[in-house]
């Protein structure tokens, strides 16, 4: 095919251009490619495919004979083929087998360099969750069976991972092991007219715990709050769920490269007005790529005993450990961005680094909140939630946009859409692939105002569902009340749809029956703590 003429077809001896693609492949290249070679008629004109597969990673890199491994092996960036660098090809062959670096003895480094409340946490955790190995270990000998420390000339030293995990101050031996945390005024990280580069920037030093605790609190500093899917009430979180971003930070600092020539490489998380990224030196490691990321659970950790060792550290201001390192935390953190009506993490996987990249825009704003006000959402699935609101702020939306939005699989996308057409929530325009669905004009059964599922109880008249909630609530205020008092009180319809909306605010916390019979003459309903929290708060 001509790429100059517009990809024409042009003439060519196929069998003798598919022999010699064959013949390259196999004594051009070490390790030889396994290509799938076949010829193909297009438009009446033979055509040579060959699909080539990709190496396992105890395999790469692939390289060019003749000018051999340093110099022969590329990767392709765009339509361009882009030589790899040095540090590029180190890394694909210390990747062919389980790196060790984290098992280093770090010279000069005592038991003392390490921080004794961090010890002290572990070492109770340990005797506590596996008593089987640790009830009746000391502190050093506790270390030395996780490999944190190593006994080197008759001396207990830190390896680096454990180092990285307990230490005092790991950066007198590795100053850029550290993590820095930049917040840019501009999406393109352009100055300000006034000459400002940066409206934060900090390095975050200390052991791992410490380092995820202080960089997450930095994000959190230059972040601001927005409404995000409401379902009872009206809720703000931060521009970005802290959990979500405080997963990235951790998976970053954990599986980042601790191999000599990355050493100086900091782990970075950058802030824009419109996105946040969290960047680590090495690619993905082992049988993991990134369709699998955000997909299916896979464990695969490039510092194994620093991860063995993180899983046990706690973190002083949550009680649990640093990580799980059970490879679902991006599994995790992707649903809770698409539950609450944010695009998935981008995921860029280069040979020597890694980057995630959140998007801050909302599907919710004003426009698709105050749409979403006007229906009972309370028992919708995440799915019809987000349905409602690309509808609300895009006019309409299709299979293909809610299934992009939202990674779910196309028969779950078209029973959320069935589910909303039945409640008369959505209209459906055009058939076919080339259908949409729009918010209903009232002119389908149930009109703007949705029935709860499974029920054939309408919410009250003209009253939004986060208002019927706050009626309920406000009625209890002062004291406990029966289902009859509170309908008398809130004018809420029938006693069914009074009833109704108890058992939701009682599966919140909010409500509670003050007997453990429901049907019993004398129960009534209780507001909880919760409940006037909640209350207090909007």
């Amino acid at each position: 095919m001509d790429e100059e003429s517009g990809f024409e077809i042009v003439e060519i001896d196929a069998s003798g251009l598919a022999s010699y693609v064959a013949n390259a492949c196999r004594d051009s290249i070490e390790p030889p490619v396994d290509a799938d070679i076949s010829i193909v008629e297009v438009e009446g004109k033979p055509i040579v495919v060959a699909r080539v597969h990709e190496l396992a990673a105890d395999q790469k890199p692939a390289y060019v004979k003749t000018k051999g491994m340093n110099q022969g092996s590329y990767v392709r960036v765009h339509d361009s083929d882009r030589q790899l660098s040095s540090y590029e090809v180190s890394l694909l062959i210390s990747n062919r087998t389980q790196p060790r670096y984290d098992a280093e003895v770090v010279e000069g480094a005592t038991f003392e360099d390490l921080d004794e409340g961090l010890v002290r946490g572990l070492h109770e955790r340990l005797r506590r969750n596996k008593p089987s190995t640790f009830r009746d270990a000391s502190r050093e000998q506790a270390l030395e069976l996780l490999g944190a420390l190593i006994r080197d000339d008759g001396r207990l030293r830190p390896t680096l991972g454990g180092l990285l995990a307990l230490g005092r101050y790991p950066q007198r031996w590795f100053p850029q092991l550290n993590v820095a945390v930049v917040a840019y005024p501009t999406a393109n990280n352009e100055p300000l007219a006034d000459g400002t580069r940066f409206l934060d920037n900090v390095s975050v030093d200390g052991p791992v715990p410490s380092m995820v605790t202080d960089a997450v609190a930095a994000v959190q500093r230059n972040l601001s709050r927005r409404v995000r899917v409401p379902s009872l009430f009206r809720e703000e979180e931060w521009d970005y769920p802290v959990d979500v971003f405080r997963e990235l930070i951790v998976n970053a600092v954990m599986h980042r490269d601790l191999s000599p020539l990355a050493r100086g490489t900091q782990v970075r998380v950058e802030i824009y007005p419109d996105r946040l990224e969290v960047h680590n030196p090495g690619g993905l490691f082992g049988p993991v790529s990134v369709s699998d990321l955000g997909v299916r659970t896979i464990t695969s950790s490039r510092n194994a005993l620093l991860s063995k060792i993180l899983e046990d550290v706690p973190v002083s201001d949550s009680g649990g450990a640093v990580a799980e390192n059970r490879g679902s935390g991006f599994v995790t953190l992707t649903r809770r961005l698409e539950a609450i009506g944010m695009s998935r993490p981008v995921v860029t996987d280069g040979v020597a680094t890694f980057e995630v990249r959140l998007h801050s825009a909302s599907l919710l704003d004003d426009t698709a909140l105050d749409d979403l006000e006007r229906f009972d959402t309370a028992e919708w699935t995440d799915l019809q939630r987000l349905a409602v609101a690309l509808a609300a702020r895009e006019g309409d939306v299709t299979n293909e946009r809610l299934r992009e939005v939202s990674g779910a699989h196309s028969a779950d996308v078209g029973q959320a859409f069935v589910g909303l057409r039945r409640m008369g929530v959505l209209t459906r325009v055009g058939k076919g692939r080339g259908s949409r669905w729009r918010i209903s004009d009232g002119e389908e059964p149930g009109g703007r105002v949705a029935e709860p599922i499974g029920t054939s109880e309408p919410a009250a008249e003209g009253v939004s569902a986060r208002a019927q909630a706050q009626a309920l609530l406000k009625a209890l205020q002062a004291r406990p009340k029966s289902t009859s008092e509170l309908q008398d009180e809130t004018r809420l319809g029938t006693k069914r749809n009074v009833l109704l909306w108890l058992a939701r605010l009682e599966e919140a916390g909010l409500v509670a029956p003050t007997e453990g019979r429901r049907k019993s003459p004398s129960n009534k309903w209780a507001i909880t703590d919760a409940g006037r929290s909640r209350l207090t708060s909007t």
